[in-house]
């Protein structure tokens, strides 16, 4: 369908957007960002520059796929609107992430092995034990849990409903690899004093 297409080819220009945005506050921190052009001067190029007659984005995209729903909106907010971003991930946490993660879903599938006779990531093809856990463990844990990372869920959940993506499992639209390596990446290279995303100076838009 064009939705994926077009849902993968806007998810490589928030990528590049990201990581120049990043690479500006990183070693130009008191250049002033002007966040939509950015995101346009971006796009352009990779949208409509092009080798062997295929654009930048698309060959970015066959090279490292469609990132999840959940991972596009965190590129979005940290784009376009970074006082939205959740809070900066503690290092515990992360780790947890990287290693539930890399345990339940890519190690298996990558090697073929099963956990107690079960393909954790097979699970996302029938989601209903998925999604309900979720549901529980949001409502559950949503005075303790940072509201936005609730609201990605639930915005990977709908995604997946209308069937944004070009899979039929539920992980894809909830999480990959990058968002693990982004999180821990976060954690550990943050400074602690700078709090929450929320608040970082370099990254707000003008």
């Amino acid at each position: 369908m064009i939705v994926h297409a077009y849902y993968g080819l806007m998810a490589q220009c928030l990528i590049v957007t990201a990581v120049a945005r990043l690479a500006r506050a990183l070693w130009w921190p008191k250049t002033p960002s002007f966040a939509t052009l950015e995101v346009v001067i971006v796009s352009a190029l990779l949208l409509l520059a092009s080798v062997d007659g295929i654009s930048l984005a698309e060959h970015l995209r066959g090279l490292w796929g469609d990132p999840s729903v959940t991972t596009v909106g965190i590129l979005f907010a940290f784009v376009l609107w970074p006082r939205s971003l959740p809070k900066r991930p503690t290092r515990r946490g992360a780790l947890v992430v990287a290693t539930v993660g890399s345990a339940l879903l890519y190690l298996p599938a990558l090697s073929g092995l099963t956990l107690f006779g079960m393909d954790p990531y097979s699970l996302g093809y029938a989601p209903w034990a998925i999604i309900t856990a979720l549901l529980l463990a949001s409502v559950a844990l949503w005075r303790i849990v940072d509201l936005v990372w609730i609201r990605l869920i639930s915005y990977a959940m709908l995604a997946y409903g209308l069937r944004l993506l070009e899979s039929d499992n539920l992980w894809d639209y909830l999480v990959d690899p990058g968002l693990v390596i982004g999180v821990v990446v976060v954690a550990f290279v943050t400074p602690a004093s700078q709090g929450t995303a929320r608040a970082e100076p370099t990254m707000a838009s003008h």
